[in-house]
């Protein structure tokens, strides 16, 4: 961690925090899947397709970092809009990471949610807090040092904030 990243990765986080938009999404097995539910972690959002020679470049390096970034409060959830389910599903049968969700967006809903994003180009990486809030909007690529140093920074802050509530000990 350098303290060059640690300056650059400040700019990025978003002084008006907002809370992203749900959305539902299908996973491997084709079973409805939703971002709420994961409201209690740290979530890095890796928008791509099969088709998208960058985001392909980039996988080696988000699975170095969800593979080195050991933390329970921590997750990272690949978010698919390829429209060939079944070569996104082939890809992803061979290249499939425990630490790593794989999601696709339906096809009928795929331009509806590149619009509700904002997503003119792929890679996106977007960066969560705890419930559901947008810390980055669009962070850096994984192979910067700044995309790891994001990630450590929200572990931080959202863990001094979820550790700070009082603790109710009224059921004890």
């Amino acid at each position: 961690m350098s303290i060059v990243n640690a300056a650059i990765a400040k700019h990025y986080l978003l002084d008006d925090q907002y809370i992203i938009s749900p959305f539902e999404a299908k996973n491997f097995w084709d079973k409805k899947v939703s971002i709420v539910d994961h409201a209690d972690k740290v979530v890095v959002l890796d928008f791509w397709a099969t088709w998208c020679g960058p985001c392909i470049n980039q996988e080696p390096h988000l699975q170095k970092l969800a593979l080195s970034i050991e933390n329970d409060d921590l997750l990272f959830i690949k978010v698919s809009i390829d429209k060939d389910i079944e070569k996104w599903r082939k890809y992803m049968a061979n290249s499939m990471s425990s630490n790593i969700l794989q999601w696709h967006i339906p096809i009928d809903k795929i331009e509806n949610f590149k619009s509700r994003f904002s997503i003119t180009s792929l890679p996106r990486y977007m960066l969560l807090g705890f419930d559901n809030k947008v810390l980055v909007d669009k962070m850096p690529k994984p192979e910067s040092g700044v995309f790891n140093e994001l990630i450590l920074q929200a572990l931080k802050i959202e863990s001094s904030v979820h550790h700070s509530l009082p603790i109710d000990r009224s059921q004890e």
